[in-house]
């Protein structure tokens, strides 16, 4: 037995994980998109989501500030598409969560 994965063991270790990720983040926007619209869902449902699976708790507010900054739109009735919440995630993730000095840069 070997105790190391070569690179094509690696890569494919890479996609399975990175595709499995993907199906785990599309289960749980789903279950805030209870209507399963293309439009998106509000920024008080991610904020749930946020909650509920990465233990993140921004004010409503900063989130939507935050949001709107990334994705170049108005803050009132802003909706978030599965790909804009992917993108928010990372971002979010990347940082360690969302605080004040992350909106200057945006």
């Amino acid at each position: 037995k070997r105790a190391f994965l070569d690179r094509v063991d690696f890569m494919h270790f890479c996609e399975a994980y990175h595709s499995l990720h993907l199906k785990k983040m599309q289960q749980r926007f789903n279950s805030i998109d209870r209507f399963a619209s293309d439009e998106g869902v509000g920024v008080d449902s991610i904020c749930e989501l946020l909650a509920a699976y990465d233990g993140i708790r921004p004010l409503p507010t900063l989130l939507k500030e935050f949001l709107a900054g990334m994705f170049g739109s108005s803050r009132d009735g802003l909706l978030v598409t599965f790909a804009e919440y992917l993108k928010a995630d990372r971002a979010i993730q990347n940082e360690g969560g969302i605080f004040d000095a992350s909106l200057v840069g945006i």
